[in-house]
């Protein structure tokens, strides 16, 4: 199950918010979540998930803890079953922004070097990539490899003159097993080299 916890008076206490995403048969196993706060001020969840159709999942709150959407796979956001990362570019007004704009990291990819591909089961992890939405994570606009090989975890951050940081891990699969890595990397980049085709 995946949910929230949360503060209504600074961090002095804590609650636990609704089960945003539950744990069944079309939604199996949701963990390591991301969150990023929409133009709106509502909050999105990004999912990890060991789900058969091999997608993130995205549910969303107006206020971060509790009435959910139903819990929808983005058809774009290809599920290896590996950690990703979220954060917000910009927002349309703010600091001469003139979009909103989201990134998202993790390996795109949905084969094993061994052809045994199964439903819900791990992927190789591979090819991290960053997206970039313009609509607040509806649709993926542009998609740019970071690194090709063996990689898995990442994080992204942006910093306050634009440029985007992309913390993950990589290594040779055939030295370190599926999921360990011989190196964590920072990767820094611009949202031109994003956009570039």
């Amino acid at each position: 199950m995946t949910s929230t916890i949360y503060s209504d008076d600074q961090g002095k206490t804590w609650k636990a918010g609704e089960i945003a995403v539950p744990c069944t048969e079309e939604w199996i196993n949701p963990n390591e979540t991301v969150a990023v706060e929409l133009a709106d001020g509502s909050v999105m969840l990004n999912v990890r998930s060991e789900s058969r159709k091999h997608r993130r999942l995205v549910t969303v709150s107006k206020d971060g803890a509790t009435g959910w959407s139903t819990p929808r796979f983005d058809e774009t956001l290809l599920e290896p079953i590996c950690m990703g990362g979220i954060v917000r570019y910009s927002l349309a007004g703010v600091n001469g922004a003139d979009k909103n704009r989201i990134l998202f990291t993790n390996p795109d990819n949905l084969a094993r070097e061994d052809g045994k591909e199964q439903e819900g089961k791990n992927r190789d992890r591979k090819n991290v990539t960053v997206k970039l939405s313009e609509d607040e994570g509806k649709t993926w606009t542009a998609s740019r490899a970071i690194e090709p090989g063996f990689s898995g975890y990442s994080d992204v951050a942006v910093t306050p003159d634009g440029t985007i940081l992309c913390l993950y891990g990589k290594g040779e699969k055939k030295e370190f097993g599926g999921f360990a890595f011989g190196q964590i990397v920072l990767a820094r980049f611009n949202l031109e080299w994003v956009q570039a085709r």
